[in-house]
């Protein structure tokens, strides 16, 4: 599988005054509220991005709420969150005694640990996804503790191979997260293959063109073969065929634009190439079964 990355993604962990408190540049950032002070604070003054780390955060203590994919979501104590590529995401807030710790994962290093636990990275399982589950208050320690670990040994220089020794934490953590969310989802799909690479492939052009493209028609063209033959692809690694992706994929930026800009129905349908308002709410209803709010 080629390990793409979009160069004109925006890595807002890095910007805007946020400071990990330890990191292994373009591998993994830490982040906690250890030190007293919320250190994503920062990302309240902006408009929501779309990530395209991995990010998994453990609530410790109080509530936070962020804007996924256009929803609000509220994480409690003693919850883990994991958000996955392509999340369009918005911190709003959090309570005065919220405590956590966090590790944002950059593609590469996903893709790599998914390697070392002999699984695959199926993007179509992942992007544009997040779970959110409970933590015992036992693997809630013992997770702070391997992030302890990490925080600490990534300052020591003389340490070779941090890189290796990092995968082995997250080994433990994706591991946990499967067994946790996907027990029911096939993780084996053979990412040599030529189908799986030109499934990959499609999910990368829908993530370039969702907001002006709509045909099935235009993204086989695009990666060269057919449209029965991009939809059969679809249905083998995805059980959706490409029609539904990209419906799903302009719903949930349609979404983003209105839940998160505020953006009009009218603004949303420029956005997003329909020809009219009213083009735009029947096809939103067709796929959702309910018109957008106005």
């Amino acid at each position: 599988m080629e390990k793409n990355v979009e160069t004109h993604s925006v890595d807002v962990f890095t910007s805007n005054g946020m400071v990990p408190t330890s990191k292994l540049d373009n591998h993994i950032l830490l982040f906690d509220s250890h030190s007293g002070d919320n250190p994503l604070i920062p990302l309240s003054n902006n408009d929501a991005v779309k990530l395209y780390q991995m990010t998994i955060f453990f609530h410790e203590k109080g509530t936070a709420t962020l804007n996924i994919n256009g929803k609000d979501v509220e994480i409690k104590a003693g919850q883990v969150l994991a958000t996955y590529e392509e999340c369009i995401i918005a911190f709003k807030n959090a309570s005065e005694d919220s405590q956590f710790f966090m590790f944002v994962i950059y593609p590469e290093t996903v893709y790599d640990t998914f390697t070392d636990i002999h699984l695959n990275y199926n993007k179509s399982k992942f992007s544009y996804s997040y779970n959110i589950g409970d933590v015992s208050p036992e693997d809630m320690q013992y997770f702070k503790d391997m992030y302890n670990d990490i925080k600490t040994d990534l300052y020591r220089p003389e340490y070779k191979y941090q890189i290796n020794y990092v995968r082995c934490f997250l080994n433990v953590i994706f591991v946990y997260l499967i067994n946790k969310f996907f027990t029911n989802v096939d993780m084996q799909a053979d990412p040599s293959s030529r189908q799986y690479d030109m499934f990959c492939k499609f999910m990368d052009a829908l993530n370039k063109h969702a907001d002006k493209e709509r045909s099935v028609q235009f993204y086989a063209k695009l990666l060269g073969i057919t449209s029965k033959y991009l939809s059969f692809v679809c249905l083998q690694y995805s059980q959706k065929n490409a029609s539904s992706w990209i419906d799903e994929y302009v719903v949930t930026k349609a979404r983003a634009l209105q839940n998160v800009h505020h953006y009009s129905i009218k603004r949303i349908s420029q956005e997003l190439n329909f020809i009219s308002p009213s083009s735009f709410t029947r096809f939103f209803k067709r796929v959702t079964g309910n018109p957008p709010t106005k």
